[in-house]
């Protein structure tokens, strides 16, 4: 009896663990291979969402020649539609483009974050959140973002940081994350 309390324990844990961790990228990538995550079925809202900024983070790429864009336009749309894969997209990157492999690993990693952070947000708009929490991640390669570490902002209007509106993961090299604030909280 003590074991199957002790199980059932180690059951919640883990399952609280997943769940406040699945959303962070090296995490949900690692439970995606294992099986232990849940299949990618992004809300239509999202994929309109993001098929509206794609182009704009693609131009992010720093160095990136222009007779590339198109390519890597189609590569990022396709593994970020098969589950934010950046690991596939670091290799096609890599291969076709002919970068460096740590290059095609930064690279994807961020167009990856930066698709979770449009596509995350577009759904809990659709679900009729609100407002959110800025999380900030201590391995964000953006110093001014500690600054909103607990500020909430809304999801529509973004975080005004020096007179620019952001969303966590917006931007190249962020990795912050965010909260939605449930209207139950609100009150």
């Amino acid at each position: 009896m003590e074991l199957m309390k002790r199980l059932s324990e180690y059951g919640r844990f883990a399952g609280a663990f997943v769940s406040r961790e699945a959303s962070r990228p090296l995490v949900s990538e690692t439970l995606r291979k294992v099986g232990l995550s849940k299949p990618f079925r992004p809300m239509p809202a999202a994929i309109k969402a993001y098929g509206a900024v794609i182009a704009e983070k693609v131009v992010l790429i720093e160095r990136l020649p222009p007779k590339y864009r198109q390519e890597a336009y189609e590569l990022i749309w396709i593994y970020v539609m098969k589950g934010y894969d950046a690991s596939g997209l670091a290799r096609e990157l890599s291969n076709r483009l002919g970068m460096a492999f740590d290059r095609a690993k930064l690279i994807a990693r961020s167009q990856c974050n930066m698709a979770r952070a449009v596509m995350v947000n577009a759904e809990r708009m659709e679900m009729g959140v609100r407002e959110a929490v800025w999380h900030h991640e201590t391995r964000c390669g953006i110093r001014s973002h500690r600054g909103l570490n607990g500020r909430r902002y809304a999801l529509a209007e973004g975080a005004s940081l020096d007179g620019k509106r952001l969303w966590p993961s917006s931007e190249a090299s962020c990795c912050c994350s965010s909260i939605e604030v449930k209207t139950s909280d609100e009150d």
